[in-house]
């Protein structure tokens, strides 16, 4: 019995100090972890096709996205940690490829992107590995309570983005108005937690894309900070 309990003793001091080393290991990456609050990102997709290959969202599969006949033109595009001052953390974390099949979410970029594993696997090992969500290197210690964490990022911030409920926006529209017709829809959602993305064909601004700035401790929508409000559209805007 003495020699069964040291052995069961052994094998969690074995356990921890393997935590440890995994502390250890990634410490440094860990520290760099630190951040203000989260950046919820989607892509307009109307816009965004309309202003072609590389300007918006350069690591997305545009082509592919542009030839669908999606209802949703909101896309989600990821959970992105942010600080105050325009600076971010990102790549915390060497992880490996994530095996999908151990996923339990829907995977929102199926209905958009031809390359929809590999994205997931970008976002998380990106921004997903600077999240609160994101253990340092537990993937080499537990895999069921990594995936777990893996999942809990994508599950939460993709239930943050389909509960956002979408104005029809006019044809010519202001970074200002769209931001008080989400508003309006929306209460949970401050007028100055929503960032307009735009960008431009030729002399044609098009909007290419909403951020939203949310609480890190309670994934609350929050308002963005001052020096972050700017928004790239600068007068008329076009929506599709």
């Amino acid at each position: 019995m003495k020699k069964f309990i040291w052995l069961g003793l052994a094998g969690r001091i074995i356990f921890w100090n393997t935590l440890a080393s995994a502390d250890n290991k990634y410490s440094n990456a860990y520290a760099k972890n630190k951040f203000d609050f989260y950046i919820l990102s989607t892509q307009w997709i109307p816009g965004w096709c309309a202003v072609g290959t590389g300007k918006s969202g350069a690591d997305l599969d545009e082509t592919h996205a542009c030839q669908q006949q999606v209802s949703q033109p909101l896309m989600y595009h990821g959970l992105w940690p942010e600080n105050s001052n325009g600076t971010y953390p990102a790549d915390c974390s060497a992880v490996p490829e994530l095996n999908t099949a151990k996923l339990s979410f829907n995977n929102p970029f199926s209905s958009y992107l031809s390359n929809a594993d590999s994205f997931i696997n970008h976002e998380w090992s990106k921004h997903g590995t600077c999240s609160s969500y994101y253990y340092a290197g537990l993937e080499s210690v537990n895999e069921r309570e990594y995936y777990q964490q893996v999942n809990n990022y994508f599950t939460k911030s993709i239930a943050l983005y389909k509960n956002i409920n979408l104005a029809t926006f006019n044809f010519k529209s202001s970074a200002e108005s769209i931001q008080q017709q989400i508003h309006r829809l929306n209460p949970q959602i401050p007028v100055k937690s929503i960032m307009v993305m735009c960008d431009k064909d030729q002399n044609t601004q098009f909007l290419t894309g909403l951020w939203f700035c949310v609480s890190k401790s309670d994934n609350k929508f929050i308002n963005c900070p001052n020096a972050l409000l700017k928004s790239s559209c600068n007068g008329t805007l076009l929506t599709r």
